[in-house]
């Protein structure tokens, strides 16, 4: 999920149905990890409408981006481990 957003532009955001459908999650699922990175403070939810409808859209914030980014370094540093 980080790495979609991430890869989205600085103010780029993106549809929580779209989210919800590329990451096959149901509903309950996907509104259980966007709370917990909401509250780690990665990412931000605004509500608008469009038509009539509400429509969730999701951005990772600058504190995900960075998280997300020292996750990589660390991913690549354990991958190139010398093994024994």
């Amino acid at each position: 999920m980080m790495t979609m957003l991430v890869s989205q532009p600085e103010d780029g955001r993106l549809a929580y149905g779209f989210i919800q459908k590329t990451l096959g999650l149901t509903a309950g699922n996907l509104t259980i990890h966007l709370r917990k990175l909401e509250d780690a403070g990665f990412l931000v939810k605004t509500k608008e409408f469009l038509d009539a409808k509400p429509r969730t859209w999701v951005e990772a914030t600058p504190a995900g981006r960075a998280a997300f980014t020292e996750y990589l370094s660390n991913l690549h540093r354990v991958l190139n481990w010398p093994s024994m």
